[in-house]
């Protein structure tokens, strides 16, 4: 059944990429209950995402795309990747705008896309449940002053290079991400687990935290430790150099290393895929899960690259001839793969 999926997504893919070559505009794919169904260009995604319905998935190929105002449908979309090197082929899939998700997505999905602005969760009394965002690229999770409430969120080997305000998401899970940030604002009642995060912000680095389960993280911090009366009644297990607030229920096996020996490569709390977060001794920092504590550890471990690939079929090489043939026919050889 595996392999079956696997084909048709494939051979979709490569409908985008030939519609692509000769239409010379990238091609956002809507699957519909088996039909496929093409749109053009940079709006293609905003044209898929009015045609689609609840539980419909948008393929999207490498490129710029303008996005919905808002996300209101239960859909999944899919992206080419956010590391550089694994998008040679294909080039970024980025979103165009802040990616806002509001009532109605239920059970919405998004992967392996890169956003130029930053994502935010709910406006006014929004009220989501069981959203997916795995292996994306965000400038931060915006302020959300509202009375929104989302629940059963999962935010999985992503990347937030910019501040990051949790207000209105409760009862969810972050893992496996890295937060390039100057401060965590406002999580309540959420698992923290398997992250790195590092900044040179000189004040508290989580503000008005309270609840929360942090586990098996990483911090790389250049400011002091303060110690605040706004976060609160937080438990702590297997942190590398976390910072404790007051009133806290527990810090157990806490690790501290001076920041210079924690990462193979660190230079600066300015997010680039030139840095390297493999621990210098990963050994040495265990898990509450017995893995490695930072985002090599855990359910979500990173593969041995430098950004996770998306899990649709991933097109690893693709070329084309210059000159069609005696025939009229375009030779183009294209190299696709699942990740393991």
């Amino acid at each position: 059944m595996r392999k079956h999926l696997l084909f048709g997504l494939a051979l979709s893919t490569l409908m985008g990429i030939s519609a692509t070559v000769f239409a010379q505009e990238p091609v956002v794919m809507l699957h519909h209950n088996g039909e496929q169904t093409p749109f053009l260009g940079i709006d293609g995604l905003k044209q898929a995402y009015e045609a689609a319905v609840d539980n419909d998935t948008i393929y999207l190929p490498g490129g710029l795309f303008n996005q919905p105002s808002d996300y209101t449908k239960g859909i999944h979309i899919y992206g080419t990747g956010i590391l550089p090197d694994s998008t040679k082929a294909t080039a970024i899939t980025t979103l165009n705008g802040q990616t806002r998700i509001r009532t109605g997505a239920d059970n919405f999905h998004l992967e392996g896309v890169q956003g130029n602005s930053s994502i935010k969760f709910g406006n006014g009394k929004d009220t989501v449940s069981q959203i997916r965002i795995i292996g994306c690229k965000f400038a931060g999770i915006a302020e959300n002053n509202s009375e929104a409430q989302f629940t059963s969120v999962q935010l999985i080997q992503c990347i937030f290079a910019g501040g990051v305000n949790l207000k209105g998401i409760i009862n969810s899970v972050i893992q496996n991400s890295i937060f390039s940030v100057n401060t965590i604002n406002y999580s309540d009642y959420n698992l923290f687990e398997h992250n790195v995060f590092v900044s040179n912000y000189p004040y508290e680095m989580f503000y008005g935290c309270s609840n929360n389960v942090w586990r098996n993280n990483v911090v790389v911090y250049g400011g002091s430790y303060n110690s605040s009366d706004r976060s609160v009644s937080n438990s702590y297990y297997n942190n590398i150099n976390f910072p404790m607030g007051t009133d806290n229920a527990a810090n157990e096996n806490p690790y501290t290393v001076a920041n210079a020996d924690v990462f193979v490569n660190y230079t600066s709390p300015t997010f680039s895929f030139d840095q390297d977060f493999h621990l210098q001794n990963p050994e040495l920092y265990l898990g509450t899960d017995g893995t490695q504590v930072g985002i090599y550890g855990g359910e979500y471990a990173w593969p041995e690259a430098k950004a996770v690939l998306p899990s649709n079929p991933h097109i690893r090489a693709f070329n084309t001839s210059s000159n069609t043939d005696e025939n009229g026919m375009l030779q183009i050889n294209v190299k696709v793969g699942a990740q393991n």
